[in-house]
């Protein structure tokens, strides 16, 4: 299925495409034609251009959103960034204090109540974590989140609950694992979502708010 977005050749990332155009090459095959919603560059990409589902757009703002809430929580002199959609990879990394960490951002909810995948990580992302992150020790926590609209000025509020992953707890939050499984870690992150927002101690512990 074909979504709003394509890859940047200026920004070297998957970017929104906006002011799309589909074009037909030599060989009559589709393609979709516009610009880059970041730096206004051309994009390209085979299909027809599809606007993006509505998780599609949250994930990317929520996203955004915890790049944000990361910076503000390690300071200034640390990097956070993107690392865009290579297979597998969590979707943000940070570099502080000569260490690096990842963050794999899910929703705190099942986007469609007949499929509880989506909070979960997919096989790929649980094989590239236990490899690459558990394995060397590289600390990596997975970031589920919460939209809800202000009541007084509009817009909405983020809320986010940090899970640090380990060798004994990664099962229970990737698809891999059964639905009763599943079910009852929808129903724990949950119960903490109702709890009041706390900033993450000093020193880090299996699960944390910032």
């Amino acid at each position: 299925m074909k979504d709003g977005y394509g890859h940047c050749l200026s920004c070297k990332k998957r970017r929104k495409i906006i002011n799309p155009r589909i074009k037909h090459n030599k060989k009559g095959t589709k393609y979709t034609l516009g610009k880059c919603e970041k730096c206004g560059g051309k994009i390209s990409r085979t299909g027809v251009y599809k606007e993006p589902s509505d998780g599609t757009r949250k994930g990317g703002l929520a996203e955004l959103e915890c790049i944000e809430g990361i910076k503000q929580e390690l300071g200034p002199k640390s990097l956070v960034f993107s690392t865009g959609a290579a297979k597998g990879v969590p979707d943000i990394v940070s570099y502080h204090r000569k260490k690096i960490k990842f963050y794999e951002v899910k929703p705190g909810y099942p986007l469609n109540v007949y499929n509880i995948k989506d909070p979960f990580l997919k096989e790929t992302q649980e094989k590239w974590i236990i490899e690459n992150c558990l394995k060397k020790k590289i600390p990596v926590d997975i970031v589920f989140y919460r939209q809800k609209k202000k009541k007084i000025r509009g817009g909405w509020n983020w809320d986010f609950y940090h899970v640090a992953l380990n060798k004994k707890n990664i099962k229970e939050y990737s698809q891999t694992s059964g639905d009763d499984e599943r079910f009852d870690t929808l129903a724990w992150i949950e119960s903490h979502f109702e709890k009041e927002p706390r900033r993450e101690p000093a020193e880090p512990t299996e699960d944390s708010w910032w």
